[in-house]
């Protein structure tokens, strides 16, 4: 899963399919959500974001959105996306096969 988006631009929201041993999760009460971007050169944590993500029943189950200019202080590159869910004191980690990345583009002048 890849997502790419300009700097300076509102961007689509992220949309994630998180499944558990039984099928989807019900994320539509009792959680709140939490995402990271690391770059991928260093693996060292540039953005946290903790508002504006919804969990829902049906998939996709966890939706990140993004506000116009939220991106702007990246430098263009490829970030890793870590996303965690939390209710309670119980924390969930989304760890598919292969982590969504986000490439970062700068805004044309």
């Amino acid at each position: 899963m890849s997502y790419a988006y300009l700097t300076n631009q509102e961007s689509p929201p992220m949309q994630f399919d998180w499944c558990g041993n039984e099928g989807p999760i019900d994320f539509s009460a009792g959680w709140t959500f939490s995402v990271k971007l690391t770059s991928l050169n260093s693996n060292t944590t540039v953005l946290t974001k903790s508002s504006n993500i919804v969990g829902r029943a049906l998939m996709p189950n966890v939706v990140v959105f993004w506000s116009a200019g939220e991106l702007a202080a990246l430098t263009p590159g490829k970030y890793r996306v870590y996303l965690t869910a939390t209710s309670g004191s119980n924390d969930r980690v989304f760890n598919p096969l292969n982590p969504p990345v986000i490439t970062i583009l700068a805004s044309p002048t």
